[in-house]
């Protein structure tokens, strides 16, 4: 006996295991959608110690080597290289509370600088799966802490010649800079006082380890070098500047640049490859016969900084530290820009 179904009940039948179907399928949907993805994060921003997180949502651990390769750190102002001193991989957890962290370590940063972290599009997963497109992360670290105000003015009286300490500059002896018995560099800066490149501060001391600006080692090469004044760029940031004229004509000379069209920072600290590029531009030296010292940190000296460093190392100008470390964004002292500079002219 056949029974006989009306066609509403077939159509009834029809959808409701077509929306069956749709249920069970969204997981296999969700699953399909599963990207590789990242998550920066700092977690500490000291100069000295900065440890940036970066959390992925799929393990790289197989690809680890690979991957480490992928990771690109640069200065954002100079576009110079960074390497970081450390990493650490974690994976850990269960499932979708898993742990797959990347931390980077760095110990030697600039303060209150700005740094990109990029990945490359090609970043893998264990499962293959990759970023699809570069990740890009900005840190910025922290600024230095301020010192305590000091009686005397911060700016040394060198841009102010016709008030030096020492008087009688042809006289060495009667230079009487109460700070600088028994430092490394007293006889080199009681030399450098006298000769009018750098003086020291009104109460009689000269500061021998306090950071240099690059507007001061800026003055003391036109000093030093008997540069010819001359007109040409102006920065945005040095118009009502002490150094001004002295920046101006060091620019011309093209001893020295900008971080950009507008901006050459004339209060930051100079630091030591910036100092040796200006130097041997400076004094106009060229690679000789004699092979330049390999230091441990050769792979933190910028990229447009090597050569500079390497003439600088063959002419015995800066040898670098007692560790073999070259220390090369390190900020220089008002002691090491003086010892430097009168080692460039012994060599001119």
């Amino acid at each position: 006996m056949f029974i006989k179904r009306s066609k509403t009940s077939v159509a009834i039948i029809t959808a409701l295991v077509f929306v069956l179907s749709l249920v069970f399928s969204l997981p296999l949907l969700a699953t399909a959608d599963d990207s590789f993805t990242v998550n920066f994060t700092a977690s500490k921003l000291s100069p000295q110690d900065t440890v940036i997180q970066m959390d992925f949502s799929k393990g790289f651990d197989r690809q680890l080597e690979n991957d480490l390769a992928k990771i690109h750190v640069s200065d954002k102002t100079t576009g110079g290289n960074i390497t970081y001193s450390d990493y650490k991989y974690t994976k850990e957890g269960q499932q979708e509370n898993k742990i797959r962290r990347l931390e980077l370590f760095f110990n030697n940063l600039n303060a209150g600088t700005t740094y990109v972290i990029e990945l490359d599009a090609d970043f893998t997963a264990n499962n293959d799966t990759t970023l699809g497109k570069k990740q890009s992360f900005e840190f910025t670290t922290t600024a230095p802490v301020e010192q305590p105000v000091e009686p005397e003015p911060e700016e040394p009286v060198t841009p102010e010649p016709e008030e030096p300490v020492v008087t009688e500059p042809e006289e060495i002896a009667k230079v009487e800079l109460k700070d600088i018995s028994g430092h490394w560099a007293e006889d080199i800066i009681v030399e450098m006082v006298n000769s009018g490149v750098i003086s020291g501060y009104p109460d009689t001391t000269f500061k021998p380890d306090k950071k240099i600006t690059r507007a001061e080692f800026t003055t003391m090469l036109v000093k030093a070098f008997k540069l010819e004044a001359k007109t040409g760029k102006d920065f945005a940031d040095i118009t009502n500047h002490w150094a001004k004229d002295d920046i101006i004509t060091a620019v011309a000379h093209g001893i020295v640049s900008g971080y950009d069209a507008n901006s050459f920072g004339p209060d930051n600290n100079i630091t030591r490859e910036q100092m040796t590029v200006m130097i041997i531009k400076a004094a106009q030296l060229n690679e000789n016969e004699y092979e330049s010292k390999q230091f441990i940190d050769n792979d933190k000296i910028s990229s447009w900084a090597t050569e500079a460093v390497a003439i600088a190392n063959q002419h015995q100008i800066i040898v670098g530290y007692p560790d073999n470390n070259f220390q090369p964004q390190g900020e220089a002292t008002r002691a090491e820009a003086t010892t430097v500079i009168i080692k460039a002219l012994q060599v001119k």
